[in-house]
């Protein structure tokens, strides 16, 4: 209902590397609706935005008509990563508990977890609300 996507002004393809039938689905799609997107178009200009850390970002930018290309240095900051020692039945559980434990007990710093999809994000969010409270409680 929707064929030139005009709900959109912006559209994100991470990890455009990967490849999979729906990103190449996707970027076919957008070289059909770009070119009717303009500024003065219904919905306006629309604007794409691909990401990869390890995208062999020639190849992209010729597919888009030689769009223009913003490199990004690496890490500029130090990264550790924590494991479970074993699989967890319930890895958001365990998530929460593992981000519980390094906030009590790591130095200073920023926590990034990765979960799969918005349910287990915003249960996450909620045993971490919880269990915050019942820190400040003591």
């Amino acid at each position: 209902s929707d064929p030139l996507l005009s709900r959109y002004s912006v559209i994100v393809l991470d990890e455009a590397h990967e490849r999979t039938l729906a990103t190449d689905v996707l970027m076919g799609l957008l070289m059909e609706v770009l070119p009717k997107r303009t500024k003065g178009s219904r919905g306006g200009e629309l604007k794409v935005v691909v990401m990869s850390a390890t995208l062999d970002a020639d190849k992209f930018r010729r597919y888009f008509h030689d769009a223009p290309l913003l490199k990004v240095p690496g890490r500029t900051f130090p990264v550790e990563v924590f494991y479970t020692a074993k699989p967890e039945r319930n890895y958001v559980e365990a998530a929460v508990r593992t981000t519980l434990q390094i906030h009590q007990f790591e130095g200073p710093g920023d926590i990034l977890v990765f979960l799969t999809g918005e349910q287990e994000i915003e249960q996450a969010c909620e045993e971490l609300r919880q269990s915050a409270a019942e820190m400040g409680k003591d």
